[in-house]
């Protein structure tokens, strides 16, 4: 999925960061593991991944866009939206959700890139 995540021009440099990336903590858990079991238990070090993992969850959606559906052509507009923009959209987004989901209100979603193509 990260190659996806990433514009067509720098696919392959980001694709292979990732795993870099992914294969060193992969090596430094493999190494930390042993400690972290035996001071937090096997309860505490797998809550602390829990933990982290929500965290992570957060962070993904307020900052990796979607891009399925989209051409290739078209994912140099969705990559050109700032990050920070991306960010509130998908905050007003989940607050739509809420409000058709929770408090059953009709709500109009908006595209972030409907005027972009």
């Amino acid at each position: 999925m990260f190659a996806e995540a990433q514009p067509v021009t720098h696919r392959e440099v980001g694709m292979s960061f990732a795993v870099a990336i992914n294969l060193f903590f992969a090596g430094v858990l493999t190494i930390v593991w042993p400690r972290l079991y035996a001071a937090l238990g096997g309860t505490g070090a797998l809550g602390l991944f829990a933990g982290l993992n929500v965290v992570a969850l957060i962070l993904i959606y307020f900052s990796v866009p979607e891009t399925r559906g989209y051409s290739l052509e078209e994912l140099d507009y969705v990559f050109g939206v700032p990050r920070w923009q991306f960010a509130a959209h998908k905050a007003g987004y989940f607050a739509d959700v809420i409000r058709k989901q929770v408090l059953r209100r009709d709500v109009t979603f908006k595209d972030l890139y409907d005027d972009r193509r």
